[in-house]
């Protein structure tokens, strides 16, 4: 993701478009999603399930894509890119939420951290 985002701001500071970024993100992700299902998956049988699970995480990741690109031509890549690597805090809530983990002393740390650490970052001008 670091180099993804640095990357990206490079590109954006030569005057890349943004739509083009993020079409090439979009050709990268397929292309990769190909490959990993063809060589650790064997098998390429588009069932419904998949289809479904296909839809959901293309839309999460052109979210995530398409925020981070916007973010890049506001920001500065060196607080940008770090907050978008603390997004582990996003799925650590939405496991508690949904019940699927229990929050432990050392993921309330690291709740707290990266919190602090999303704010102390953006402090920085």
């Amino acid at each position: 993701m670091a180099a993804y985002g640095f990357g990206s701001k490079l590109a954006i500071n030569e005057g890349a478009q943004t739509e083009g970024l993020l079409f090439i993100t979009a050709v990268s992700w397929i292309v990769g999603g190909l490959v990993y299902s063809t060589f650790r998956e064997r098998c390429i049988k588009p069932t419904k399930k998949i289809i479904f699970y296909s839809l959901i995480s293309g839309t999460l990741s052109f979210i995530i894509a398409n925020a981070l690109i916007e973010a890049l031509t506001l920001g500065q890549a060196s607080v940008v890119v770090p907050i978008a690597n603390l997004s582990f805090g996003v799925g650590i809530t939405i496991a508690l939420v949904l019940g699927m983990e229990k929050l432990t002393w050392k993921k309330f740390i690291a709740l707290i951290a990266a919190t602090l650490s999303i704010f102390l970052l953006a402090q920085t001008s």
